[in-house]
């Protein structure tokens, strides 16, 4: 008997290359000043709600990344890739409802 459940779980999903990791929007200085914000609000147990305000407030630059791409390069762990998705979402929801103005 064929384990359909694996094969349902992976379905429509594209395998990812290196090559798509790459930041789209990719700028040195947004990712090490976030990597030094996310740093420095660790040290004061507040690394996962710096995370998501510097993933909100700079969603226009970074929000097409992949987001464990996006992890490795500010350091944190790929399980933050969930967060960084909802943030987007969020920033998309906001600005679509008005809420945010583009800069």
């Amino acid at each position: 008997m064929k384990n359909s459940s694996k094969s349902r779980s992976n379905e429509g999903r594209k395998e990812i290359s290196p090559s798509d990791l790459s930041a789209k929007n990719s700028n040195p200085l947004v990712y090490a000043e976030i990597t030094k914000k996310i740093g420095l609000a660790a040290e004061s147990g507040a690394k996962m709600a710096m995370f998501h305000y510097l993933v909100f407030k700079n969603y226009e630059k970074i929000g097409s990344d992949h987001p464990t791409e996006f992890c490795r390069r500010v350091g944190v762990p790929l399980s933050y890739a969930t967060e960084f998705r909802k943030m987007v979402n969020l920033a998309e929801l906001v600005k679509n409802q008005g809420a945010l103005k583009p800069k």
